[in-house]
């Protein structure tokens, strides 16, 4: 039996120029055919599961970029005066909000910036946008 017509019991209550639906998508389907692809082709969107290495590259790209980007905000609290440096055997002591560093941490933390500035393929905006958050 068509569902988009009545019951053939009960036909004689409706009009002939009415349309009957029993699923939503229909009846959208049938009074705005345009809107109702573009809004189908957005609920169906179907992208494959990635694979396990793009994710395992994309998170250590992201870590990259968030280890740089806060690497750049040490720098600049170290050159505004803001932080300091300390000597690598010396205790931080109290430090509650972290603004003293060991010399031999960012000695390291230099040439690691300095191996991986060459491979940088992000723009400043993005790692604000990144490390925003963070």
């Amino acid at each position: 039996m068509d569902e988009q017509k009545p019951h053939p019991d009960i036909a004689k209550f409706f009009s002939s120029k009415s349309h009957y639906f029993t699923k939503l998508g229909d009846a959208l389907n049938r009074v705005r055919p345009q809107e109702f692809s573009d809004i189908m082709i957005e609920q169906t969107w179907f992208e494959p599961p990635r694979r396990y290495v793009e994710i395992s590259e994309a998170i250590e790209k992201l870590l990259a970029q968030v280890w740089y980007n806060r690497h750049q905000v040490w720098n600049e609290k170290l050159r505004s005066g803001e932080a300091t440096l300390i000597d690598s055997d010396a205790e931080r002591g109290k430090d509650p909000f972290g603004l003293r560093i060991h010399r031999r941490i960012w000695e390291g933390a230099e040439r690691m910036r300095a191996g991986s500035s060459r491979n940088m393929d992000w723009s400043s905006s993005a790692l604000g946008t990144i490390s925003n958050g963070a």
